[in-house]
């Protein structure tokens, strides 16, 4: 069974509306959403969704940005305030650890969409 820790789910999603904050223009949108995905009999998995209108992410790079400092274009990360590339690693660890998924869909210009799925104990 898997067990979503509170305070590290809390640290996963700040850090993804904080890249979607920093990476969308003014007039754009960053909307957080969540949602019971599945339930059995003393789990229930949750469905996060992180999503904003901001630059977007090239289809090849997805992957290449839950990697230790990696980032998905440099000059794009200069422009809008540097980071150590460290960020969606670590959510993606913490993620693995608590036997979560998290993935990114993304077209380039338009639209970001982090998802995670996560389980929790029920009551």
């Amino acid at each position: 069974m898997s067990v979503g820790d509170p305070v590290r789910l809390q640290q996963i999603l700040v850090n993804l509306v904080g890249n979607a904050i920093k990476f969308t223009s003014q007039g754009g949108a960053v909307s957080i959403s969540v949602r019971e995905h599945e339930e059995s009999a003393d789990v229930v998995t949750l469905h996060f969704e992180v999503l904003d209108t901001g630059i977007g992410i090239a289809a090849n790079k997805c992957d290449l940005i839950f990697r230790a400092f990696s980032q998905a274009d440099g000059s794009i990360t200069r422009q809008f305030g540097g980071g150590t590339g460290l960020g969606l690693t670590i959510s993606a660890r913490l993620v693995e650890m608590m036997e979560g998924r998290i993935w990114v869909e993304s077209l380039v210009g338009l639209v970001a969409r982090f998802t995670l799925l996560q389980g929790s104990a029920g009551p």
